[in-house]
């Protein structure tokens, strides 16, 4: 076999005896329980809103569709060892697009849960360690931690979680005391425990820790195996997948009108008329197209349907169009006008939620707000200032639920994840559930005339139904099935019942939810629930449109707003315009603006401290102003060839460092399974750049380093290590979703064309990714310093795009194309577009023709401020 620059590196040899150790029968296994109880909280508190079934025999008509079964799935041990099954031949699996009919849907959702499910089993077999020590922490009597450190693992992708399911084999076979006869010992032969990660930490240099349960009852493992050496095994957990497929049972069991109408929504649904006299709290200082989600909001509040669960209320936009401000809005509009609102805000990560908390927390007390977290998650992992708003042990510190079910619903608002809130689908806490045990409770009571028999004090004092909102924000980051959680817990398909009103929030044109198997990116299971209904030809939802923004047009022509339910922000309010030139024309279909847009001369000084560390490229410019004659499409432009470089920009906050380093595989570098890239040129780069930031007075905390690559990352850690730089945040693309910094500094990495394909193929790096690249572009507040190769860039419709948008502003430094780069960039005639359309817009993501490859984007917000 040829080894060339495009060849991959494999993961490390491992010797046949290790392996072989993994795949031995054992006859003694050791299963380390987890140390917190949530089935039996469930259970305690299920009790106490539950009728015995004696009692539901007497009731006429029962309690029908209370709930689905929760799906158990097992751990499959030996999975990742076997030969691989393959979905790739499954020819009948259809889009979840395609789907029209309940039965389709779940259906293809399932079979593509199980592809990815299959798929992140095999990625977790890369993180298989062999012949390594594994240190017990001190600890109690019975319960321990126990450790491996495993380089890189913390940045491994997916990533290892709380939870997930370790198993652990010594090396050589041991003797066990007999636990019944105490006076002689059996042998072990490949003895295998079963235990439970608890955290995953960053440790120097990258060596990484893996934590999990380990049993302080074992002494002959350290007594007859003095060396301490064992593989290790990691497999993802179970939860997550059971959660989604016990919500899509639960979507199996709806009726079939209800199920199509929650799915597949084609109707608009009866609105209630807008009133316009209605007062919002001045405090939140919204614009009017926040105001106008807020009204819809309360509108709906005020009117309730009672007939059917009408479609989601939609609001999108970019970051920092103030989404989740206009979502804490509504939270508090909602409680200030209903006294007896429930609201249950649900998001894709733990992180967002998180954050949610922390906005809510600053005006509502611990008695109103509830945190609900797993209790797999390590308390050390929330924020402390959050921790008052949790459930937690006195003794173990771990998350539990409250120990009456009348603490439940005190909560006005309660906050977690949306996989977490199956654990009031299991508790019965649910809308339909809880309505359907207080129908029957009355059924008694008539049947009977005997109702001090069957009274229950916990439906006295509540009104059903009890959860009136739902709201998701990250709404476009989660799976349908993730989404299809949380509605299982408010949505309550019953004639004649007051239904639960549904916020979506999100910008569907950034990050989609990680998916790792082909089959599952290629039949939609990484599109989110919301990004499709955008897409449906509803007019009530301004959809149809392919752009997944609904109807970008500012106003949508009716007499009544309130007959769509969508509203897409456009004001940005956190950066200056120049940040914003490109991805409003490249992702945004040229509709945002910037509000107080201002000079900020500290900020210029800064930006100029880091144009001195390389020179322009003055030669490449001159180069720009001999391209042809410039065909005009909008008659707004003054001057035909304003797309060449007259003067740099002042002031714009944008520099480009071209860079032409190597690639270097990290799978030699660090543990088998990180398979990821680094570039030693441009770290050395982003370092020089942050150093001189950092002599010039800009914090370390204000400072964020982005690359595609895990490799790069570790990379440019280990760098800023050795200056004392270690409080400088340095992360992958995703790991900066809905975070900000003053300053971004975004490294390409890549620097070998011929890889790219394999990028593509992978779905990695920044190149034909273009809602990755939409998130790396508008993460910075003040400053957006790009680093890459210019030669890479010109291949690809974006980056192509954004080197135009440098060297005509004269924002690009550093290396230059060579000749033939050139030569290519200017072969052909170039226009300048306005950009506005649509079609044209589709083009640019995907061209058509060689024609369209050539066409320059310009922002409005470019247009003016080169007048200025």
């Amino acid at each position: 076999m040829t080894i060339d620059e495009t060849s991959l590196v494999a993961q490390s040899y491992i010797p046949i005896c290790l392996r072989n150790i993994n795949v031995a029968c054992s006859n003694y296994k050791i299963n380390i329980g987890e140390s917190y109880d949530l089935k039996n909280q469930i259970s305690k508190l299920r009790r106490q809103i539950s009728i015995t079934s004696l009692h539901l025999c007497q009731c006429q008509g029962g309690i029908h569709n209370l709930k689905a079964p929760s799906v158990k799935l097992k751990t499959e041990v030996g999975f990742a060892l076997r030969s691989r099954r393959t979905y790739e031949e499954k020819k009948d699996v259809a889009t979840i697009d395609e789907c029209t009919q309940t039965l389709d849907y779940i259906r293809t959702s399932k079979e593509l849960l199980e592809a990815e499910r299959e798929e992140i089993l095999h990625l977790y077999e890369r993180y298989s360690q062999y012949a390594v020590p594994v240190k017990v922490m001190k600890g109690g009597t019975n319960t321990r931690h126990a450790t491996i450190t495993a380089p890189g693992i913390a940045d491994a992708k997916p990533s290892i979680l709380s939870g997930d399911t370790v198993i652990v084999r010594p090396l050589r076979n041991i003797s066990i005391k007999d636990k019944i006869h105490s006076c002689w010992t059996m042998p072990v032969f490949a003895l295998e425990i079963t235990s439970k990660v608890v955290n995953v930490s960053r440790g120097k240099d990258g060596m990484d820790k893996v934590e999990f349960v380990w049993t302080a009852k074992s002494k002959e493992l350290n007594k007859s195996y003095p060396e301490n050496q064992y593989n290790v095994r990691i497999l993802p957990s179970t939860t997550k997948q059971e959660r989604c497929l016990t919500a899509l049972a639960w979507v199996a069991s709806l009726p079939n009108s209800v199920s199509k109408r929650l799915l597949f929504p084609d109707e608009s649904p009866k609105m209630p008329e807008s009133n316009e006299s209605a007062t919002l709290n001045d405090d939140w200082n919204l614009n009017e197209k926040q105001k106008s989600y807020v009204k819809m909001v309360c509108a709906r509040t005020v009117e309730p349907s009672r007939d059917i669960v009408r479609s989601p209320m939609i609001l999108s936009g970019p970051a920092g169009t103030g989404k989740t401000r206009t979502l804490l809005a509504c939270i508090f509009e909602v409680l200030s006008r209903c006294c007896n609102s429930h609201i249950l805000v649900c998001t894709p990560s733990h992180t967002a939620a998180d954050v949610i908390t922390d906005r809510l927390g600053s005006k509502l007390d611990k008695a109103k707000l509830w945190r609900l977290v797993d209790p797999s998650r390590p308390s050390s992992t929330l924020p402390a200032k959050l921790l008052p708003f949790c459930q937690q042990d006195n003794k173990t510190g771990i998350f539990r639920l409250p120990e009456k079910v009348e603490d439940l619903f005190k909560y006005r608002v309660i906050v977690c994840t949306c996989s977490d809130a199956h654990i009031l689908y299991d508790l019965g806490l649910t809308n339909h559930q809880l309505q359907s045990t207080y129908d029957c409770l009355q059924n008694l009571k008539r049947i009977r005339k005997q109702g001090s028999l069957f009274k229950n004090d916990v439906f006295e004092k509540i009104t059903l139904p009890h959860f009136t909102h739902l709201f998701i924000d990250e709404a476009a980051q989660a799976t349908e099935a993730e989404v299809m959680i949380p509605f299982s817990v408010v949505v309550d398909p019953a004639k004649n019942t007051k239904k639960t009103e549904i916020g979506l929030v999100g910008d569907p044109r950034q990050l989609s939810p990680n998916i790792y198997s082909e089959t599952g990116k290629r039949k939609g299971l990484g599109s989110s629930y919301m990004e499709r209904l955008l897409q449906r030809p509803m007019n009530y939802l301004t959809g149809g449109w392919p752009n997944m923004l609904g109807n970008p047009e500012d106003h949508f022509q009716s007499s009544n707003q309130f007959l769509r339910s969508s509203v897409f922000l456009t004001a940005i309010y956190r950066g200056k315009a120049p940040l914003l030139m490109m991805p409003s024309s490249l992702f945004y279909f040229d509709k945002l603006g910037v509000i107080d847009d201002h000079d900020d001369m500290e900020w210029n000084t800064k930006m100029q401290s880091i144009e001195k560390l390389s020179k322009p490229a003055t030669e490449l410019a001159i180069q720009w102003n001999k391209l042809p004659s410039c065909q005009v499409r909008s008659s707004s432009w003054d001057n035909p060839n304003m797309g060449v470089l007259e003067v740099r920009r002042q002031g714009w906050p944008v520099h480009f460092r071209g860079v032409v380093g190597q690639d270097a595989s990290c799978s030699i570098e660090s543990f088998a399974g990180s398979s990821s890239w680094c570039n030693r040129e441009e770290a050395a780069a982003v370092v020089e750049i942050i150093s001189c930031l950092v002599r010039n007075g800009v914090s370390t905390s204000s400072i964020g380093v982005m690359s595609p690559f895990r490799g790069q990352v570790v990379l440019v850690r280990k760098q800023l290590r050795r200056i004392h730089l270690n409080s400088v945040d340095v992360g992958t693309v995703e790991d900066y979703q809905a975070v900000e910094r003053d300053v971004i500094i975004l490294s390409l990495t890549r620097s070998n064309p011929k890889l790219v394909p394999y990028d593509i193929q992978s779905g990695v790096g920044l190149f034909k990714q273009v809602k990755r690249t939409n998130v790396a572009l508008t993460r910075s507040k003040q400053l957006l310093i790009v680093v890459g190769n210019p030669v890479v860039m010109v291949k690809d419709a974006i980056w192509k795009q954004m080197l135009w948008f440098f060297l005509r502003n004269g924002l690009w430094y550093g290396e230059k194309l060579v000749n033939e780069d050139i030569e290519e960039l200017q072969k052909k005639p170039v226009k300048i577009l306005e950009h506005r359309s649509i079609q044209e817009s589709n083009s640019l993501l995907s061209p058509r023709n060689e024609t369209e490859e050539n066409v320059v984007y310009v922002s409005s917000m470019e247009r003016v401020n080169r007048k200025q």
